[in-house]
């Protein structure tokens, strides 16, 4: 509301905004991205080495670089591919819906590999949390696998 009292816009919460197969793992991935967005004591183990502070460590940079192209390839595709879909010329098209397959190729290989890890370390200390993190890698990946505009993906 302005100083008029006339409404300018609607303040709805993120989770509003998700669709399809994007619900399944949107819980989880939240809680995972918000533990390092807010101030979370939780994740001191992330920034402390040899009892040191850094900003260096080493801290899973597959997983980590695999959240961030998931996150612009569901960007890019609902933009570039859902959104009005005003290409310049057929080959932009076909090159932006090619970039789209194989990133969702490469991303899938990916999370076939993490999820294997996490099957594989199931000792008692990690077993909830990776159980949780398997869920999260298994809805991403079904997500991936979702059709949200005219890109036809035909990806296992």
């Amino acid at each position: 509301m302005n100083r008029e009292k006339e409404e300018v816009g609607k303040q709805e919460n993120p989770s509003a905004f998700k669709t399809g197969l994007d619900k399944v793992y949107y819980t989880p991935f939240y809680e995972i991205l918000s533990r390092f967005s807010h101030c979370n004591f939780g994740t001191i183990d992330c920034y402390i080495e040899d009892n040191t502070f850094t900003i260096d460590k080493n801290n899973n940079p597959l997983l980590i670089r695999l959240f961030v192209v998931f996150v612009f390839s569901k960007l890019f595709e609902l933009v570039v591919t859902v959104e009005g879909e005003d290409f310049l010329d057929a080959r932009t098209e076909k090159r932006c819906y090619k970039l789209v397959i194989e990133s969702c190729e490469i991303q899938l290989k990916i999370m076939d590999y993490l999820i294997s890890i996490y099957q594989s370390d199931m000792h008692d200390t990690f077993m909830y949390r990776n159980k949780r993190m398997k869920k999260l890698l298994k809805g991403m990946k079904r997500s991936l696998q979702e059709e949200l505009g005219s890109v036809r993906k035909n990806i296992k």
